[in-house]
């Protein structure tokens, strides 16, 4: 009679979580950015207790506008966190992919600040400002989390083209010399852009020789003929005359 050894391999299940994170490369202040984030648990088992948890760019650069689904969002230290109270099946993970969508608004609104305008959105600093955004996933059973990040470069420009398109000149002693001003905002902000006049020194034609006559003694006015001293809230592209 024969005997037979029967050998058996155990498989022991375990659990894979992955995290992705896709968003735009760039923005302007005051558009709306979204980042996806896809999540899963590619393994042979459920993950339990998941807990997924976005950090945010730093103060004065974003405002958060919604989230699908609504996650917890604590400002002071910049993070979204979603956990089974937020998305019930992150208690007990199967198989996805799952996707999450943040959306924020590039830049702060300061309503009640008069050097802001009161519906745009600025940055904290001018130039390019970088969003680090960075997401992570982990479960009761992970001592590691799972991370991914993307970046977002916001460029704040604040800049004016001032034209003169149009002059007149009196020559007469005491008269005076006009010349319509054209300032257009050439930046991608709301902006209020102080006037500075200039003085005009005359010379001899050539510009060589000596002073011929006094300074003129030069200011900017509205079209009414009032004085100003900025240009007021203009848009981006926006264009105002001034005399």
């Amino acid at each position: 009679m024969g005997a037979f050894l029967l050998m058996a391999t155990a498989g022991f299940a375990q659990e894979n979580l992955s995290i992705s994170m896709t968003g735009p490369a760039d923005g302007v202040p005051g558009e709306v950015l979204t980042y996806t984030i896809t999540y899963d648990n590619q393994g042979t088992s459920y993950a339990d207790d998941v807990v997924i948890t976005m950090t945010l760019p730093g103060a004065g650069k974003y405002t958060l506008l919604q989230t699908i689904p609504q996650g917890q969002y604590n400002p002071v230290d910049h993070t979204l966190t979603w956990n089974s109270s937020h998305i019930p099946s992150l208690g007990r993970l199967g198989s996805g992919p799952f996707n999450i969508l943040v959306k924020l608004i590039a830049g702060v609104n300061y309503p009640s600040n008069s050097n802001y305008y009161p519906t745009g959105y600025y940055m904290q600093q001018r130039g390019a400002n970088v969003f680090d955004n960075q997401v992570e996933i982990v479960s009761n059973a992970t001592s590691t989390p799972k991370v991914a990040s993307t970046n977002t470069v916001v460029n704040m420009l604040t800049s004016a083209n001032i034209n003169n398109p149009y002059g007149v000149v009196k020559s007469a002693t005491g008269s005076l010399t006009y010349h319509l001003v054209r300032v257009t905002n050439s930046g991608n902000v709301y902006d209020n852009f102080r006037l500075y006049p200039f003085d005009f020194v005359g010379y001899d034609c050539d510009g060589s020789g000596p002073q011929l006559f006094d300074e003129l003694i030069p200011k900017i006015v509205n079209l009414d003929g009032s004085d100003v001293t900025h240009s007021g809230w203009l848009a981006p592209g926006q264009s105002k005359y001034f005399y």
